[in-house]
């Protein structure tokens, strides 16, 4: 079964929609989100691209700043995804949801930077890792449903 979802485009500088898609996802997963030329890739679900023209938009919007925003068509104040590009980089925390858990990954200047986390439903943390200058360091800490650290697993 495929699900319905909604792209949103905002601008930074008055939060106003400026593109609304509609697409199918054979599931709420966003996997990749570029702009390449007049087009916005998207890839998801099953690691297939959609691409959405960007015709009607000021054509420097997506190299400068925005905000992306993509909500599940049925449940539309369910964000599946979120992140804010500053001068064609993505800036701040990018949100996005991956098999029911809200995963923060923290961008400066369109590099990973700092603690990424990945949070069970119940808003208790599962993943913990963190990111130098883009690079993933070599440890992860994984935790329960309660919190409670499980295991902490060295990356090589």
């Amino acid at each position: 079964m495929t699900k319905k979802i909604l792209l949103f485009i905002f601008t930074l500088s008055n939060l106003s929609a400026v593109c609304q898609h509609e697409l199918d996802a054979a599931e709420s997963c966003i996997l990749k989100i570029e702009k390449q030329l007049d087009e916005v890739l998207i890839a998801y679900g099953s690691r297939e691209c959609t691409k959405f023209t960007i015709d009607t938009l000021n054509e420097d919007l997506l190299l400068n700043d925005y905000t992306l925003l993509v909500f599940d068509k049925e449940y539309k104040s369910n964000l599946i995804y979120q992140i804010t590009v500053i001068s064609g980089e993505k800036e701040g925390v990018e949100i996005s949801y991956i098999n029911n858990e809200k995963v923060f990954v923290n961008y400066v200047n369109g590099i990973k930077t700092g603690k990424s986390r990945t949070f069970y439903p119940s808003g208790n943390v599962h993943f913990e890792r963190e990111y130098k200058k883009g690079i993933l360091r070599p440890k992860v800490k994984e935790f329960d449903k309660e919190g409670n650290l499980l295991k902490t697993i060295k990356i090589k």
